[in-house]
């Protein structure tokens, strides 16, 4: 039902937040950490989006991206088992519908591959928006 919309939002919302907060302290600042973070481990789109912006920031998306999914594959067994099946599914971000799908539901239970592809295709679709409207804040 609506929970399964929960776990996309939060992830989102979670993602952003620290973003701005490891923005505070990381000389990216907090408009460029965000926007390196939107790609919620997208790691081909997110780049591409930021390019035009700044190759920096495109740098550093891509490559958070590529270590937030290896650290996905070695950590969701592990929080799965310690912390709760919702928790791994919320950790790979966007690529909870694709890539990291068998290794979720090998974690979890097959009941959560509806959490897992439901949560990777919204975070999915919210990508190519928030890109773009984090690039356009005023800050």
């Amino acid at each position: 039902g609506f929970q399964v919309l929960l776990v996309p939002v939060a992830v989102c919302v979670g993602s952003l937040a620290f973003a701005a907060l490891a923005g505070l302290v990381l000389p990216l600042g907090v408009k460029d950490s965000m926007a390196a973070a939107s790609g919620l481990g997208w790691y081909s789109l997110a780049p591409t989006l930021l390019a035009p912006y700044s190759l920096t920031v495109s740098a550093t998306a891509f490559l958070s991206n590529i270590m937030h999914e290896l650290f996905s594959i070695v950590a969701v067994p592990i929080v799965a088992q310690k912390l709760g099946y919702i928790e791994a599914v919320a950790l790979p971000g966007a690529t909870a519908m694709d890539t990291l799908l068998p290794v979720v539901v090998s974690a979890t239970a097959d009941r959560m591959a509806i959490y897992s592809f439901a949560s990777g295709l919204i975070l999915s679709l919210a990508v190519p928006v928030l890109v773009p409207a984090i690039i356009a804040l005023p800050l």
